[in-house]
């Protein structure tokens, strides 16, 4: 009887085992899965398919190298405008980005 119970305790113990190591696998599996979802998000470029101005591309890397994310409508919108320089357009995108968070920041019904 005790043979019975103590082979009972270890297979419980090596299921519990088999259960812990299967569950940090599959967490392993979803954070590698994870990072190389999101390498591959920010190795791919939107606007590589739309014509845009020189300065306002060189605007868009700078954003780029920083982290930060323009909004497609902001660049569709500015697709076209011909700017001198980098800093006009950068001026330019954060006006956009400005009114763009204003405008999507509205609460329903006031």
């Amino acid at each position: 009887m005790e043979l019975f119970l103590i082979g009972v305790l270890i297979m419980i113990a090596f299921v519990f085992l088999v259960i812990t190591l299967r569950e940090r696998s599959n967490r392993r599996s979803q954070r590698k899965f994870n990072e190389q979802r999101q390498k591959g998000l920010d190795e791919i470029s939107i606007y590589e398919d739309i014509t845009l101005t020189e300065n306002l591309r060189i605007a868009l890397d700078h954003y780029k190298a920083q982290g930060i994310r323009i909004p497609l409508d902001i660049v569709l919108g500015l697709q076209y405008t011909d700017f001198e320089n980098m800093y006009d357009a950068v001026v330019t995108i954060e006006n956009r980005r400005h009114n763009w968070k204003l405008e999507n920041s509205k609460k329903v019904g006031m």
